[in-house]
């Protein structure tokens, strides 16, 4: 199956822009005020650029044929194509498991247009995204569009597992006649949900704090 990676387009956009403004608002109070209150305002729009960067930039899904991979903010889950049973978007795009409710930032809820859109067509998905391939194909979708996507992409793995099981199962049939070994299985998908943390963004936000302290202390 295809790898397809959905994230926020305009909210990528949007962080670099704050990045900018960020930067030009401390040059601008260093040059003007000196550099007492440019490291207080270096900190201060630093630790603003981190937290949007946390919540727009950082967010992100991917569907392959191991499982599903969704990282938000502060933590990751991995889940298992036979873990998942439904989704909602009422709010936001929701993975329902057994055990969880998976909340995926990286695509959150369309506008009034698409609203509207929606109402007059179908949601839309690429076929190359369905297909059997080793492509990686980046996008950006709204919660509505990715639920519809995760549940044809899900249909469509089970159709792929049970044919890569029968193609197996041939293959064992054939070692058996020819009294040979079994060949080991090519593809292990993954099982179960899994929680992991962000140490790379706790660190983050562990360096603003460092920042924040040190730019009101350094200030004379």
């Amino acid at each position: 199956m295809p790898t397809v990676i959905i994230r926020s387009l305009p909210a990528r956009i949007s962080t670099v822009l704050i990045a900018l403004i960020a930067l030009y608002i401390t040059i601008v109070v260093w040059l003007s005020d000196g550099w007492g209150n440019g490291l207080v305002a270096a900190a201060i729009t630093g630790t603003f650029s981190a937290c949007v960067w946390l919540l727009w930039w950082v967010p992100m899904m991917r569907l392959d044929n191991d499982g599903i991979y969704v990282r938000n903010a502060l933590n990751s889950w991995t889940i298992g194509w036979e873990e998942l049973t439904d989704t909602r978007t009422r709010w936001g795009l929701l993975l329902l498991t057994e055990q969880s409710t998976i909340p995926v930032s990286a695509a959150g809820r369309g506008g009034l247009w698409t609203a509207v859109r929606r109402e007059r067509t179908v949601p839309a998905t690429r076929e190359e995204y369905l297909t059997p391939s080793a492509h990686v194909y980046k996008t950006r979708l709204d919660s509505d569009d990715a639920a519809h996507l995760v549940e044809l992409y899900q249909e469509a793995w089970r159709h792929h597992a049970q044919a890569e099981e029968r193609a197996y199962q041939r293959q064992v049939r054939l070692a058996a006649k020819r009294h040979q070994s079994v060949p080991p299985r090519t593809h292990k998908p993954v099982t179960g949900v899994a929680r992991h943390v962000m140490t790379s963004s706790w660190i983050v936000i562990g360096m603003c704090v460092v920042a924040l302290v040190a730019g009101f202390v350094m200030k004379p």
